[in-house]
């Protein structure tokens, strides 16, 4: 007996539209948000391009975004180029968001110039007149102690300030600064150092021992 093989039925197309996506209650919908940004949010950035009329920024996110209208801040009949430069660092608000586009207004409130911002080597002169020029190793001053932390005293000696660790301030066993030492305090110190770079001479509290005698060591003891 011969068997018929019949091909595959053909499945019926669904003729049901699908519906569309129903947010579950309670899920977040987009909002005015873009890469995390929200409009008012304040923001900073470095100008890449400055046109006719508008001014694009890159912001500290890497997002760019354009000031343009009043939101380039300009007097008058200013001119973007009159005012901003490549390279400039300005603080501004997200004015706008499209999130179609992908697109950031903003609206600039500050600005500072490339050369003012750049990092400029900090210098080593220290300011004439320093309460710190009248201190010297040995020096025996009152000092009042401005605040108690858990690794030294900030302390105030005649305008200068100063800085006691817990190996020079006299505290026995397992005692802490705040058994013995509070904000507001006269104490006496001996300072041991002055570091003009950092504007702070560093101190003890107890006398430093003096300086042995010099001898003539070629001569010999009768």
């Amino acid at each position: 007996m011969e068997h018929l093989i019949l091909p595959p039925a053909r499945t019926q197309a669904r003729s049901t539209p699908l519906s569309p996506r129903v947010p579950v209650l309670g899920e977040r919908q987009p909002t005015a948000s873009l890469f995390g940004l929200r409009k008012g949010d304040p923001v900073r950035g470095f100008v890449r391009e400055v046109r006719n009329a508008s001014v694009r920024i890159e912001l500290m996110s890497g997002v760019c975004g354009w000031a343009h209208g009043q939101g380039l801040n300009l007097d008058g009949d200013q001119q973007p180029c009159d005012w901003y430069q490549a390279g400039d660092l300005v603080t501004a608000e997200v004015a706008g968001l499209d999130i179609g586009s992908k697109c950031v207004t903003l609206s600039i409130r500050t600005r500072l110039c490339r050369s003012h911002w750049q990092w400029q080597a900090p210098t080593t002169a220290r300011p004439p007149h320093s309460p710190l020029d009248r201190l010297h190793r040995g020096s025996r001053v009152w000092a009042i102690v401005q605040a108690v932390e858990k690794n030294g005293l900030r302390v105030v000696a005649d305008s200068a300030p100063g800085w006691i660790d817990r190996r020079s301030a006299n505290l026995a066993g397992k005692s802490v600064f705040a058994d013995k030492y509070r904000a507001g305090q006269l104490i006496t110190v001996w300072v041991t150092g002055v570091n003009h770079d950092g504007g702070e001479f560093h101190a003890q509290v107890n006398p430093l021992p003096s300086p042995p005698m010099a001898g003539n060591w070629g001569e010999l003891l009768p």
